[in-house]
C-alpha cells in the first residue's frame, strides 16, 4: 500500500515541524521508504509509494505550481489505457478539483498542492476505500494515510466510541477513528484545505444510480463490457494479475472477464482441500490454463460456466423470469443460496449469472431465450449436480 503525508501551516506559520515529525513517524511506524517530497508556503506534502505503484514522485506542472500525489489504483472514467499522473495535472487545469474527481474511477487518493491558488484538495474515490485521515494541530492541518502517525504527531486519546465500534463490529462509522481529533475523510469527497481551515464537498452521491433502469439483457452486456474495458486499461506490470477464484458468481465473472480481455493472469483461492471455496475453484480454474484440448477462451468459459453454475441437488423449481422486463428486487431470490448476504450482493449475482455465460460466447440470444423460459435454482456447494440451471443449458445450447 502506498502512504503519503500532507501539512498545511496556518496563517502566520513560516516553519512547518509538524511536516518533518509526521515524515519520520510514517517512515518508522509504517516501515516505509520516503521516495519524493516537496515544500512551499502552501504546504508540505512526501510520498512513499508501494513496490508495485507506478509513480514513485510527485507529479509536477511544468512551471511547479501544481503537485499531485496519485495513490492506489485509478482510471479514467471512461476507462482508458496509458493515462498516467501528468494527465491528472492536465484534467485538474482544466476542470479543477471536482471535475477531476468525476473523470475517475478505481480504488485511489489523489493529494494535490496548488501554489497559485494557496489551496490544497484531497480527493477519495466513491466508495472511500483507501482511507484518509485528518487532524487539526496547533500550528495547521495534516492529512496522512494511517491515523496512529497523526496521533503520534501530538498528545491525544483514545476515541471511547471508535474503539467499541473496532472491537464490536470490526468497522469504525461516519468520520470516526481510534483516536479522538483524528476524523477519517469521506468516499466521494473533496478535502479543501487552506490556511483558513477546511471545506469539503462530495462530488458524487449512491442516489445518483437510478434503481431498476435496465432489462436483464442490458444489465448483462453493460456489467460485461464495463468489466472488460477496465481489464484492457489496467497499466501493464509485466507480471500477469492474480485474481481470486472461489466459485462464486463475482469471481466467476471476473474469470471470464480476464479470459475476454485477453490479460494473463493467475488464480488463488484459500483454503484446505475439502473447503467447498477449493472444491468449487478446482474445476473452474483448470479450464482457464491453456492446453492443447482447450485452445480458446470460448471453451474455457463454457467449462468454467457449465461446471461452476451447476444446480444443487434437491432444488425447487421457481418461476422463469421473463425476457424484455425489468430486472426486480423479487428475481434475487431466484438466483441466490439461503445463505447468500441479502440487498446488493444478491443483485449483482444475478445479474453476474447472466454475463458468466455471455461473456466469450458471443451467443446473447440463445442465452437470453434459455433464461426466459428455464428456471434458475440455487448454486450448490459443490460441481456435476445432475440438474443444470438455465446458464448451463445456455452455455452447451451456444456450443454445439
Amino acid at each position: 500500500m502506498s502512504h503519503a503525508f500532507l501539512f498545511v501551516p496556518a496563517a502566520g506559520q513560516t516553519e512547518a515541524p509538524c511536516f518533518h515529525k509526521g515524515v519520520r513517524a510514517l517512515g518508522d511506524f509504517k516501515g516505509v521508504r520516503i521516495t519524493d517530497s516537496a515544500d512551499s508556503p502552501t504546504a508540505s506534502l512526501a510520498v512513499a509509494p508501494a513496490t508495485k505503484a507506478a509513480d514513485k514522485r510527485i507529479a509536477r506542472s511544468a512551471d511547479g505550481k501544481i503537485w499531485i500525489a496519485d495513490l492506489g489504483l485509478w482510471l479514467p472514467l471512461p476507462a482508458e489505457h496509458g493515462r498516467d499522473a501528468h494527465w491528472l495535472i492536465e484534467q485538474y487545469l482544466a476542470h479543477g478539483a471536482e471535475g477531476l474527481a468525476r473523470r475517475l474511477q478505481g480504488l485511489f487518493a489523489l493529494l494535490i498542492v496548488d501554489q497559485r491558488t494557496r489551496l490544497a484538495h484531497v480527493i477519495t474515490d466513491r466508495c472511500g476505500s483507501l482511507h484518509l485521515y485528518w487532524r487539526q494541530m496547533h500550528d495547521g492541518m495534516a492529512v496522512c494515510t494511517s491515523s496512529a502517525v497523526l496521533a503520534k504527531l501530538d498528545d491525544t486519546q483514545l476515541d471511547p466510541v471508535g474503539v467499541h465500534e473496532f472491537i464490536a463490529t470490526g468497522n469504525i462509522y461516519e468520520d470516526r477513528s481510534l483516536w479522538l481529533g483524528v476524523h477519517k475523510i469521506g468516499p466521494a469527497t473533496v478535502l479543501t484545505l487552506d490556511s483558513a481551515g477546511t471545506q469539503t464537498r462530495k462530488y458524487w452521491d449512491f442516489s445518483a444510480v437510478e434503481p431498476e433502469c435496465l432489462d436483464l439483457e442490458a444489465a448483462a452486456e453493460q456489467t460485461h463490457h464495463g468489466l472488460v474495458e477496465v481489464l484492457k486499461a489496467l497499466p501493464d506490470t509485466g507480471e500477469p494479475l492474480i485474481s481470486d477464484l472461489t466459485g462464486g458468481y463475482d469471481s466467476r465473472l471476473l474469470l471470464t472477464g480476464l479470459l475476454a480481455a485477453q490479460r494473463p493472469f493467475h488464480t488463488t483461492v484459500s483454503g484446505s482441500a475439502d473447503h467447498p471455496d477449493v472444491t468449487v475453484a478446482l474445476p473452474s480454474a483448470a479450464p482457464s490454463r491453456p492446453s492443447p484440448a482447450t485452445p480458446t477462451p470460448r471453451r474455457w468459459t463454457a467449462s468454467i460456466t457449465a461446471c461452476a453454475c451447476s444446480a444443487g441437488r434437491g432444488a425447487s423449481p421457481a418461476a422463469p423470469i421473463s425476457s424484455g422486463r425489468r430486472f426486480r428486487r423479487s428475481d434475487l431470490s431466484r438466483c441466490s443460496t439461503p445463505s447468500s448476504p441479502p440487498g446488493p450482493t444478491r443483485a449483482f449475482a444475478a445479474s453476474s449469472r447472466a454475463a458468466c455465460s455471455s461473456a466469450s460466447l458471443q451467443n446473447w440470444r440463445t442465452f437470453r431465450s434459455n433464461m426466459a423460459t428455464r428456471p434458475c435454482r440455487p448454486r450448490s456447494s459443490t460441481c456435476g449436480a445432475s440438474r443444470p440451471c438455465c446458464a448451463t443449458t445456455a452455455v452447451r445450447s451456444s456450443t454445439r
